[in-house]
Protein backbone atom coordinates (compact mmCIF):
# COMPACT_ATOMS: atom_id res chain seq x y z
CA UNK A 1 0.00 0.00 0.00
CA UNK A 2 1.52 3.21 -0.77
CA UNK A 3 1.93 6.30 1.70
CA UNK A 4 0.54 9.64 0.63
CA UNK A 5 0.93 12.63 2.59
CA UNK A 6 -1.86 14.20 3.33
CA UNK A 7 -1.14 17.93 1.81
CA UNK A 8 -0.15 16.40 -1.56
CA UNK A 9 -3.61 14.49 -1.54
CA UNK A 10 -5.24 17.70 0.07
CA UNK A 11 -3.65 19.93 -2.63
CA UNK A 12 -4.81 17.68 -5.54
CA UNK A 13 -8.57 17.57 -4.40
CA UNK A 14 -10.99 20.10 -5.44
CA UNK A 15 -10.98 21.77 -2.09
CA UNK A 16 -7.21 22.13 -2.42
CA UNK A 17 -7.79 24.05 -5.95
CA UNK A 18 -10.02 25.72 -4.63
CA UNK A 19 -7.96 26.97 -1.72
CA UNK A 20 -4.84 27.32 -3.35
CA UNK A 21 -6.74 29.47 -6.09
CA UNK A 22 -7.53 31.94 -2.61
CA UNK A 23 -4.36 31.92 -1.78
CA UNK A 24 -2.81 33.14 -4.69
CA UNK A 25 -5.47 35.53 -5.44
CA UNK A 26 -4.63 37.21 -1.85
CA UNK A 27 -0.78 37.24 -3.03
CA UNK A 28 -1.29 38.49 -6.44
CA UNK A 29 -3.87 40.49 -5.08
CA UNK A 30 -1.94 42.38 -2.35
CA UNK A 31 1.57 42.27 -4.06
CA UNK A 32 0.16 44.43 -6.70
CA UNK A 33 -1.63 46.65 -3.82
CA UNK A 34 1.48 47.08 -2.06
CA UNK A 35 3.81 47.80 -4.62
CA UNK A 36 1.22 50.38 -6.28
CA UNK A 37 0.92 51.59 -2.73
CA UNK A 38 4.63 52.42 -2.32
CA UNK A 39 5.11 53.81 -5.48
CA UNK A 40 7.24 51.39 -7.48
CA UNK A 41 6.25 51.35 -10.61
CA UNK A 42 8.81 49.33 -12.24
CA UNK A 43 8.05 45.82 -9.57
CA UNK A 44 4.20 46.81 -10.48
CA UNK A 45 4.26 46.72 -13.70
CA UNK A 46 5.71 43.10 -13.70
CA UNK A 47 3.62 42.00 -11.57
CA UNK A 48 0.99 43.20 -14.37
CA UNK A 49 2.16 41.36 -17.15
CA UNK A 50 0.43 38.08 -16.51
CA UNK A 51 -2.54 39.74 -15.56
CA UNK A 52 -3.05 41.68 -19.06
CA UNK A 53 -1.66 38.07 -20.23
CA UNK A 54 -4.85 36.33 -18.33
CA UNK A 55 -7.20 38.77 -18.59
CA UNK A 56 -6.79 38.69 -22.19
CA UNK A 57 -7.27 35.43 -22.49
CA UNK A 58 -10.55 35.55 -20.80
CA UNK A 59 -11.72 38.09 -22.48
CA UNK A 60 -10.87 36.44 -25.90
CA UNK A 61 -13.09 33.43 -24.05
CA UNK A 62 -16.33 35.78 -23.47
CA UNK A 63 -16.17 37.75 -26.70
CA UNK A 64 -17.95 36.67 -29.67
CA UNK A 65 -15.38 35.51 -32.47
CA UNK A 66 -16.66 37.66 -35.30
CA UNK A 67 -14.58 40.30 -37.18
CA UNK A 68 -16.08 43.68 -36.85
CA UNK A 69 -14.87 46.14 -40.32
CA UNK A 70 -13.90 49.72 -38.35
CA UNK A 71 -11.52 52.35 -39.56
CA UNK A 72 -7.93 52.55 -37.61
CA UNK A 73 -9.02 54.82 -34.64
CA UNK A 74 -11.67 52.64 -33.39
CA UNK A 75 -9.13 49.50 -33.68
CA UNK A 76 -6.82 51.85 -31.50
CA UNK A 77 -9.76 52.51 -28.87
CA UNK A 78 -11.13 49.14 -29.43
CA UNK A 79 -7.50 47.51 -28.44
CA UNK A 80 -6.61 50.03 -25.60
CA UNK A 81 -9.99 49.37 -23.72
CA UNK A 82 -9.77 45.96 -24.06
CA UNK A 83 -6.12 46.46 -22.57
CA UNK A 84 -7.49 47.91 -19.47
CA UNK A 85 -9.78 45.97 -18.74
CA UNK A 86 -7.52 42.86 -19.45
CA UNK A 87 -5.51 44.41 -16.17
CA UNK A 88 -8.46 44.81 -14.72
CA UNK A 89 -10.39 41.15 -15.11
CA UNK A 90 -6.51 39.72 -15.30
CA UNK A 91 -6.25 40.51 -11.39
CA UNK A 92 -9.05 37.83 -10.41
CA UNK A 93 -8.33 35.56 -14.25
CA UNK A 94 -4.74 35.18 -12.84
CA UNK A 95 -4.86 33.11 -9.47
CA UNK A 96 -7.42 31.00 -10.83
CA UNK A 97 -5.24 30.31 -13.70
CA UNK A 98 -1.93 29.43 -11.92
CA UNK A 99 -4.13 27.89 -8.96
CA UNK A 100 -5.65 24.97 -11.62
CA UNK A 101 -1.93 24.88 -13.07
CA UNK A 102 -0.54 24.22 -9.87
CA UNK A 103 -3.31 22.10 -8.46
CA UNK A 104 -2.51 19.47 -11.77
CA UNK A 105 0.69 19.79 -11.35
CA UNK A 106 0.44 18.42 -7.75
CA UNK A 107 -2.43 15.79 -9.08
CA UNK A 108 -0.01 14.11 -11.98
CA UNK A 109 2.91 14.29 -9.22
CA UNK A 110 0.66 12.00 -7.15
CA UNK A 111 -0.36 9.87 -10.04
CA UNK A 112 3.46 9.65 -10.70
CA UNK A 113 4.36 8.54 -7.47
CA UNK A 114 1.68 6.09 -7.19
CA UNK A 115 2.23 4.44 -10.48
CA UNK A 116 6.21 4.20 -9.05
CA UNK A 117 5.22 2.97 -5.78
CA UNK A 118 3.00 0.47 -7.55
CA UNK A 119 6.10 -0.93 -10.06
CA UNK A 120 7.91 -0.95 -6.74
CA UNK A 121 5.41 -3.20 -4.92
CA UNK A 122 5.39 -5.50 -7.95
CA UNK A 123 8.79 -6.68 -8.24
Amino acid sequence: MVQQSGFRVFVGSTLGRWVITAVLAVVVWGLLFLFLALQIPAISFILMIPCVYFGWKTLNKITPDIFVFMPIGGWIIYFVIKFLLSIIVGAFATPIYLGKKLSFAVQDVIVEAMDEASKQTKL
